[in-house]
C-alpha cells in the first residue's frame, strides 16, 4: 500500500513536472515564432535555413517530451536509445545549418569588401575628373592668351602696313612732280633722273615690304581665327553670352580692317594710274618705259587678297551661326540636366526615407534576437541543472538536450552577425549609388566637352 501511494505521488510529480515542461515549451515555441517571423521580414535571404530551422527546433521538441516520457518508464530502454539516436542526428543537422550559416556570413564579408573596392574607384573617377577640369580651364586659358598675341600681331602688320604705304604715297608724289617738271639745265636733267631712278627702286621696295606686310597681316588673321575657334570651344562651360559680343565685335573689326585694306588698295592702283599717265607725257627719252605686265599682276594679286579676305568673312559668319546653333543645344541639355538633376534629387530623398525606415526595422529585429539569445542562454543554463557547470549530465537525453541548447545559442549569434553585416552592406550600397549619381553627369559632361574640342580642331 504504502508503495502505491508512493509511486501514485511520484506519478502526480512527474505529471507536473511535465505539464510546466510543456508549457514552458509552448511559451518558447511561440517566442521563437515571433522572433523568425520578424526576421523573415528584415532578411528574405535567410527565409529557407529559418523554416529548415524551425523545423528541427519542434522536432526536437517532439523528441525532448518523448525523452521525458521514456525516462519516466525505465522499462523502455531500446525506445529510448533509437530515440537518443534520433536526437544525435538532429544535433548533427543542426550543425550543418551552422556551417552553412558561417558561409553566408563569409560570403556577406566578401560583398562588403566588393563594395568598398567600388568606393574607392569612385573616389579615384572623381579625381581624375577633377584634374580633368583643371586641365580644361589651362588649355581655355593658354588659347586666350594665343588670341590676344595673334591680336596684338595683326595690329603690328596693320600699322606697319599703313605706313609702308604713306611711305609709298609720298615716294609716288614726288615722282609725279619730277615727271611734271619740263625744263631745266641737263645737268639738272641727268640728277633729276638719278633721283626719278632711285624713286622707283624705293617705290618698288616699298611695294615689296606692302606685300610682305599683307601676308604677315592674312597670317595674323589666321592665327587670331584659331584662337578665336579654341577659346570659344573651350569657353563653353563657363557660359556663351560674353562670348558671343566678344566674336562679334572682332567680326566687326575685322570686317572694318578689310574694308581699310580695299579702300588703300584701290588709292594705291589710282595714284599708280596717275603716276604713269605724267610718264606718259615726258618727252625725255631716258625716262624708262613702265612695265604694264607687272602692274596688272600686282592688281590681280590685290584682287585675290580681297576675295581670300571676303572668304575669310564668310566662314567667319558661318562660324559664328554654327557657334548660336551650337550654344541653343547647350542651352537645352543644360535644362534637360537641370530637369533629371531634380528628378534625382527627389528619388534620393525618398530613398533615404526608406532606408530609414529599414534601419529602424532592422534595429528591432536585432533587438529581438538578443532578447531570444538571452533566453536560449538562460534556457541552457537551466537545463544544466543547479549542479553547476562541473556537473555531468543524470543521463544521455540531458546531455543532447544541453548540446541542442547551446547549438540555438550559437545559431542566435551567427543571426546576429549575419544581420549586423546586411545592414552595413545596405549602407555601403547606398553610399556608393549616391556617388555614382553625384559623379556620373560630371563625367559625361567633360566627354561631351573633350568630343566637341576634339570636332572643333578636328574642323
Amino acid at each position: 500500500m504504502a508503495e502505491t501511494e508512493t509511486d501514485k505521488g511520484d506519478n502526480e510529480i512527474a505529471t507536473t513536472l511535465y505539464r510546466e515542461a510543456q508549457d514552458e515549451i509552448a511559451s518558447l515555441r511561440s517566442e521563437l515564432y515571433t522572433t523568425r517571423r520578424r526576421e523573415w521580414e528584415v532578411k528574405e535571404a535567410l527565409t529557407k535555413a529559418e523554416h529548415a530551422r524551425d523545423d528541427a527546433l519542434r522536432d526536437a521538441e517532439e523528441l525532448r517530451q518523448r525523452a521525458a516520457a521514456l525516462q519516466a518508464a525505465t522499462d523502455r530502454g531500446d525506445h529510448l536509445n533509437a530515440k537518443l539516436q534520433e536526437l544525435e542526428r538532429q544535433a548533427s543537422s543542426l550543425g550543418l545549418e551552422a556551417a552553412e550559416l558561417r558561409q553566408r556570413l563569409g560570403e556577406a564579408e566578401r560583398e562588403l569588401s566588393a563594395e568598398q573596392t567600388a568606393r574607392r574607384r569612385t573616389e579615384e573617377l572623381r579625381a581624375r575628373a577633377e584634374g580633368d577640369r583643371s586641365r580644361l580651364q589651362r588649355e581655355r586659358d593658354e588659347a586666350r592668351s594665343q588670341l590676344g598675341i595673334a591680336q596684338r600681331r595683326a595690329a603690328e602688320a596693320e600699322e606697319e602696313q599703313c605706313r609702308a604705304e604713306e611711305d609709298a604715297a609720298q615716294a609716288r608724289a614726288e615722282l609725279a612732280a619730277y615727271a611734271r617738271e619740263g625744263g631745266g639745265s641737263q645737268h639738272g636733267g641727268s640728277m633729276s633722273n638719278l633721283e626719278e631712278e632711285q624713286l622707283r627702286r624705293e617705290l618698288e621696295s616699298q611695294r615689296d615690304h606692302a606685300a610682305a606686310l599683307l601676308k604677315s597681316l592674312e597670317k595674323a588673321k589666321a592665327e587670331a581665327a584659331a584662337a578665336r575657334e579654341q577659346a570659344a570651344a573651350a569657353s563653353q562651360e563657363d557660359g556663351e553670352g560674353p562670348q558671343k559680343e566678344l566674336l562679334d565685335r572682332r567680326e566687326a573689326e575685322l570686317a572694318r580692317r578689310e574694308a581699310d585694306v580695299e579702300r588703300r588698295a584701290s588709292e594705291l592702283d589710282r595714284r599708280e594710274a596717275a603716276v604713269r599717265g605724267g610718264d606718259g607725257q615726258r618727252k625725255d627719252p631716258d625716262w624708262p618705259a613702265p612695265v604694264k605686265g607687272d602692274d596688272a599682276s600686282e592688281a590681280e594679286e590685290l584682287r585675290e587678297r580681297v576675295a581670300g579676305l571676303e572668304a575669310t568673312i564668310s566662314r567667319l559668319k558661318h562660324t559664328r551661326e554654327k557657334l548660336l546653333l551650337e550654344m541653343d543645344e547647350m542651352s537645352a541639355t543644360v535644362e534637360r540636366l537641370f530637369t533629371e538633376n531634380t528628378a534625382l534629387s527627389e528619388a534620393l530623398v525618398q530613398q533615404r526615407e526608406i532606408s530609414s525606415k529599414w534601419e529602424l526595422q532592422a534595429q528591432e529585429g536585432l533587438l529581438r534576437a538578443e532578447q531570444l539569445k538571452n533566453m536560449l542562454e538562460e534556457s541552457a543554463k537551466w537545463g544544466n541543472g543547479e549542479d553547476g557547470p562541473e556537473a555531468e549530465p543524470r543521463s544521455d537525453s540531458e546531455r543532447l538536450e544541453s548540446e541542442l541548447i547551446a547549438e540555438r545559442a550559437r545559431c542566435a549569434d551567427l543571426d546576429l552577425k549575419v544581420r549586423a553585416l546586411s545592414a552595413e552592406l545596405t549602407k555601403a550600397s547606398q553610399h556608393t549609388g549616391e556617388i555614382g549619381r553625384s559623379v556620373l553627369p560630371v563625367l559625361s559632361s567633360i566627354e561631351s566637352r573633350i568630343l566637341q574640342v576634339v570636332l572643333n580642331t578636328s574642323s
